[in-house]
């Protein structure tokens, strides 16, 4: 097989991996924004802000209980599948869950027993934040259920299909929490109710993940090629990535919330539930970034580790691009209408306007450096990557600390912002002179240059002409969107649209 046909073959398995997740992720994005808006306006922007803090540590609480397995598994897998070890697959399976579950029923007692005394923390002389430790109370006994459906879910990736993550994580949960706790709004309920039906999904994702890994395992039993391992080696190995692995995934989920928890310890549960709400839907746009952290972690893992690193080098720039030029476009029009757009919230949030803005442009930064995080871990590096986010987490707890008291919700998104580039520019350059891949190159930078004068400069010349209605908004989106369109189509063939156009048709 020539080089040029397994490239053409790499990425359009990137773009058929990416399609459906890219699918799923839409899903996701909506269901998130959907929930994002019944809790807010169901709720309020205080409601919101106790709500959201109870979320803040209950994913907290679940990034660490996972312990890394989830990542760590679906890498194990995919290069037992690779290397001819398929006979590995149940005992790294034995491996990765058992631990994780008994790690899990632990950390759920003592998240039951230290919520008072964490959110006496954050109470800030507020009396609220009693709701807010019933709400951890009641989602805490389904820690286990939590963390073990996700690493089960994951698990299916590596068996060169993301459906089953993808109808997990991408569908079943989104959608169900917004339907749920839309109709438990619209009755009425919206005391505990709303907690309860956000973690009850947690058991059906649970069940369909274990089936289909179930399923998925069966099929390959008879893959083996080599005699498994000793299980003893089989766990060391698999530890000593996933463990540090843990670590950097706990900071990375803190550095999502940490800002949430911060702003409610500094000012007020309302405050919270503004910053809270603008960060979710500025997280709720990464689908394309989702999309292909799904297609091409599994691809990477398996070619770093048969050294093929031209090939996973390619696959990563050419990720990279395509999340550049669907992405970017959507984050300079929410920094250009952040206020018209918060509005969707309801009365109180507008106020978020700044800090909306700050995050989203912030987020072209971690656009624009692609899934390197991702490739990090694919290639085993998953020490670099506790240091960038250690670096991280240090940077953002103490911007926090000194710009929330002064500049509040501003502050905040600051602080993240900051903490956000530092984490990815950091992992570029680990991945260009330690890995020697490249992620980005002279189309990408054309790409970017593209999107920020169309979007970024019709914004502001929309904003300035029409005003920042509506009206404003549709004409500067119908009319971007067809220029941009264009100069993407013209340039196809350079973008490398093909295997994405001959998988859409």
């Amino acid at each position: 097989m020539t080089t040029t046909t397994r490239a053409h073959r790499d990425l359009a398995a990137v773009a058929k991996g990416g399609s459906i997740a890219a699918a799923g992720a839409v899903i996701s994005a909506v269901g998130g924004l959907l929930l994002t808006i019944v809790v807010a306006r169901g709720l309020g922007a205080a409601g919101a802000g106790l709500f959201f803090e109870a979320v803040a540590v209950f994913m907290i609480a679940q990034s660490l209980s996972t312990l890394g397995a989830d990542t760590g598994l679906m890498r194990a897998l995919s290069r037992a599948r690779a290397l001819g070890q398929a006979g590995e697959t149940r005992r790294l399976i034995a491996v990765a869950m058992i631990p994780v579950a008994l790690g899990s029923l632990l950390l759920a007692g003592l998240l039951w027993w230290l919520t008072p005394w964490l959110l006496d923390l954050l109470a800030n002389g507020s009396s609220d934040h009693g709701r807010a430790e019933q709400y951890v109370h009641l989602m805490a006994p389904f820690l286990v259920v939590a963390t073990t459906a996700t690493v089960a879910a994951q698990a299916t990736r590596a068996f060169g299909s993301v459906v089953g993550f993808v109808a997990v994580q991408n569908v079943l949960i989104p959608l169900g929490r917004p339907l749920g706790i839309g109709i438990a709004v619209l009755a009425g309920w919206t005391g505990l109710v709303v907690p309860l039906i956000w973690t009850l999904l947690f058991i059906p994702a649970l069940l369909v993940a274990g089936w289909t890994l179930r399923r998925q395992v069966r099929r390959t039993d008879s893959d083996e090629v080599h005699p498994p391992r000793p299980l003893p080696q089989i766990a060391r190995e698999f530890w000593a990535f996933s463990a540090v692995r843990g670590i950097s995934a706990a900071i990375d989920v803190f550095l999502v919330w940490c800002g949430v928890l911060l702003v409610a310890a500094f000012l007020t549960p309302a405050e919270a539930g503004v910053y809270a709400t603008a960060s979710r839907f500025i997280t709720s746009g990464t689908l394309v970034l989702q999309a292909m952290r799904l297609a091409i972690a599994p691809q990477i893992s398996a070619l770093m580790s048969t050294g093929q690193t031209e090939r996973a080098g390619r696959i990563y720039r050419v990720a990279t691009l395509w999340i550049v030029a669907s992405s970017w476009p959507l984050y300079l029009a929410l920094a250009c209408f952040s206020g018209l757009l918060l509005d969707l919230f309801g009365p109180g949030f507008g106020v978020g306007a700044t800090a909306m803005s700050i995050l989203a442009l912030a987020m072209l930064v971690n656009l624009g450096t692609g899934n390197v995080g991702t490739v990090l871990l694919m290639a085993g590096r998953s020490h670099w990557l506790l240091l960038n986010k250690s670096l991280a987490v240090v940077t953002m707890v103490g911007l926090n600390l000194w710009l929330v008291p002064r500049y509040g919700l501003e502050g905040a998104a600051i602080a993240w912002g900051a903490a956000m580039a530092l984490d990815n520019l950091i992992a570029v350059v680990q991945v260009r002179w330690g890995l020697g891949l490249r992620g980005y190159n002279a189309t990408t930078a054309w790409t970017c240059a593209l999107a920020v004068i169309i979007y970024g400069g019709g914004g502001l010349l929309a904003k300035a002409t029409i005003g920042e209605g509506y009206l404003a908004l549709t004409a500067y989106l119908l009319a971007g969107t067809a220029a941009y369109a264009a100069v993407l189509w013209h340039f196809r063939a350079r973008m490398e649209l093909g295997e994405i156009t001959r998988k859409v048709g």
